[in-house]
């Protein structure tokens, strides 16, 4: 038990800032997962654990056959929460797991459209060398009522992240 004058982190427990300096899963704690669907709160696990680059517990989770595009509650998969950080790696076992490229989140956002924004060309060449749709948009909410389109590319370009965009033309 901690006592009320010590920091997680000296009672032995997560430190205070681990919210702040851990990806969000894309749900939320106390979330219920339909008892029709029980696989999907390991789906939850291994976006988690792929967004944390825990290789191990990715390992394990492919190991126990959850199927590697399982969907969050924002319909982000294990890969597009991979993508988001840029880590190499994972992107690769997710993806020789038979992790979905194109497989994209409620807004449309694909793992490639994710990885192009946030400047990961090594990654963006990945996704496209893995049949990944260069084309495909994302629903700009920005813009107003979902009615522009931005692609992979603008999304690069947007960010100002020549080299992607130049991979992609």
């Amino acid at each position: 038990m901690r006592r009320a004058d010590s920091t997680p982190a000296e009672a032995g427990g997560p430190p205070d800032d681990l919210e702040e300096s851990c990806p969000s899963p894309g749900f939320e704690i106390g979330q219920s997962v339909s008892p029709q669907r029980p696989e999907g709160l390991l789906g939850l696990v291994l976006s988690l654990a792929a967004g944390l680059n825990d290789v191990a517990s990715v390992n394990q989770l492919l190991d126990w056959d959850v199927h590697v595009s399982e969907q969050d509650a924002e319909g982000k998969t294990a890969l597009w929460h991979t993508c988001s950080h840029g880590e190499e790696g994972m992107v690769e076992r997710l993806l020789r797991a038979g992790a979905n490229p194109n497989q994209a989140d409620q807004y449309q956002i694909s793992p490639l459209a994710e990885a192009c924004g946030n400047g990961h060309t090594s990654i963006a060449r990945r996704l496209l060398e893995s049949s990944a749709e260069p084309n495909g948009g994302l629903l700009d909410e920005q813009r107003g009522h979902h009615a522009a389109v931005l692609t992979p590319l603008m999304r690069a370009c947007e960010a100002g992240h020549a080299q992607v965009a130049e991979l992609l033309l």
